[in-house]
């Protein structure tokens, strides 16, 4: 079976920014050519950045080749039981850790560290690649 990847925010903007190396960019052009996969808190990120009309335009765009993850049942208790034992972590990204974990993607970010302590939570970081 292929891997699946959520995207975290970061990854989203970096991509639709060109910051990624060549290499890289390759290698998440053929993710993204795919269905790629994102939490409905990502595109509130993303579209919630303050930028001018025509970034937003094209982020907005770009992100509605994705398939978009509303926040389900599942995805709530997945939350609850991820929030209680790690308050620390902010609730965005208790949500998108949530998504992940409720649709078995593997979390594309930068901040690994932010998500390494969660419980069957797969992890992969573009900027190590």
């Amino acid at each position: 079976m292929a891997t699946t990847y959520l995207m975290d925010s970061n990854v989203l903007i970096d991509y639709a920014g060109r910051k990624f190396s060549r290499d890289v960019e390759e290698k998440l052009d053929s993710i993204f050519d795919e269905v790629f996969h994102y939490s409905i808190i990502s595109r509130l990120e993303v579209l919630g950045y303050n930028a001018p009309a025509n970034i937003l335009q094209s982020l907005e765009e770009f992100l509605a080749t994705g398939e978009m993850h509303d926040i389900s049942e599942d995805i709530a208790n997945q939350t609850i039981l991820i929030k209680r034992p790690f308050p620390r972590i902010k609730l965005p990204d208790v949500i998108i850790a949530a998504t992940a974990l409720a649709h078995n993607h593997t979390l594309l970010t930068r901040n690994t560290d932010d998500f390494k302590n969660i419980p069957g939570l797969r992890l992969d970081n573009p900027w190590q690649w």
